[in-house]
């Protein structure tokens, strides 16, 4: 397969932090299927051609100590002095990065938590993105359900913010 990314039928990869799982590849064709059906995507499967695979943005999922790691440097780690704009934040998700998509969800849980709860309409859109494609991958990689898997990133941030609360005292 061209573009460095070699794909074999039952080959879980990542598109716009939407989590796909390799059908087979016939004809020169990929064929995906979402790997957690809902409602949004009514278990949609389609192929496309191998050659379009290096120019759009798939990668495979992180592997469980990536996301060990990332749980324990991003999402515990302080949180910048200044908040980014909302352009920035959509820029970020599009990256198709979990470390980006895990720094965009902190951001803007805490800026939600200093404010009573309360985030602008476009803000509070883009933390619920970046919610869902973050619990989609962290499923995923530990063979989760998805509400399970949006259970451990809260926890992860709550408990974030615990540690910062006894750092203060």
């Amino acid at each position: 397969m061209s573009g460095g990314l070699l794909l074999v039928a039952g080959d879980l990869i990542v598109r716009y932090g939407r989590v796909l799982k390799v059908l087979g590849i016939k004809d020169k064709k990929v064929a995906f299927a979402p790997r957690f059906s809902t409602q949004k995507n009514g278990s949609l499967t389609y192929m496309i051609p191998v050659k379009n695979i290096a120019g759009s943005n798939y990668r495979r999922v992180v592997s469980k100590d990536k996301l060990k790691n990332l749980f324990g440097s991003i999402l515990t780690k302080p949180m910048p002095a200044e908040e980014p704009g909302t352009i920035a934040v959509k820029s970020s998700l599009g990256g198709n990065s979990l470390t980006e998509t895990f720094t965009v969800i902190k951001t803007l849980w805490s800026e939600k938590k200093s404010k009573a709860g309360v985030l602008a309409g476009g803000k509070l859109s883009l933390y619920q993105l970046a919610l869902e494609q973050a619990v989609e991958e962290v499923a995923a990689v530990k063979g989760i359900v998805l509400d399970k898997a949006k259970l451990l990133i809260m926890d992860a941030l709550k408990s974030k913010q615990a540690n910062q609360r006894q750092a203060q005292e």
